[in-house]
């Protein structure tokens, strides 16, 4: 009878201790989201600048509705908001093209509708912030 009271103590020993492990709480952070999980959004002008002779412009109402979108399916969107010469703000038309993240995903290659290409370098990247340098050297940086 003692072995039997001692394996049923063993037992409920066991269940306890594997109630506690079972039951704790998990230490693992969800991993970083990747440059292209951070670069696929809606980005909205905030401003340009040359670092060759520091000029630069920031975004007002009119310019900051100018946007780049990069969707998950690697289609890019693209519409500038300007002043014309009567100082109204204007808007061109919506440009579909395709874009590939590139180097290690420091570089944008984007391929228009009749096959012209451009690279974009980022600059930097975050949850609310993307710098892109553009061949000329202008850099600029859009906001989420």
């Amino acid at each position: 009878m003692k072995t039997s009271n001692n394996t049923l103590r063993l037992i409920i020993a066991l269940l306890v201790m594997a109630s506690f492990t079972s039951c704790s709480k998990k230490d693992d952070a969800p991993p970083p989201p990747t440059q292209a999980e951070l670069l696929a959004h809606k980005w909205f002008f905030s401003k340009w600048e040359d670092p060759s002779d520091g000029t630069f412009r920031l975004s007002d109402s009119c310019t900051e509705q100018t946007f780049f979108d990069f969707k998950t399916d690697n289609t890019f969107l693209s519409q500038e908001f300007d002043y014309d010469s009567s100082n109204v703000c204007t808007h061109g038309s919506v440009a579909i093209s395709a874009y590939t993240l590139t180097e290690n995903d420091t570089k944008i290659m984007v391929t228009g509708s009749m096959g012209d290409q451009s690279t974009l370098i980022i600059n930097s990247l975050s949850e609310t912030a993307l710098a892109l340098k553009f061949e000329g050297g202008t850099i600029y940086t859009f906001k989420r």
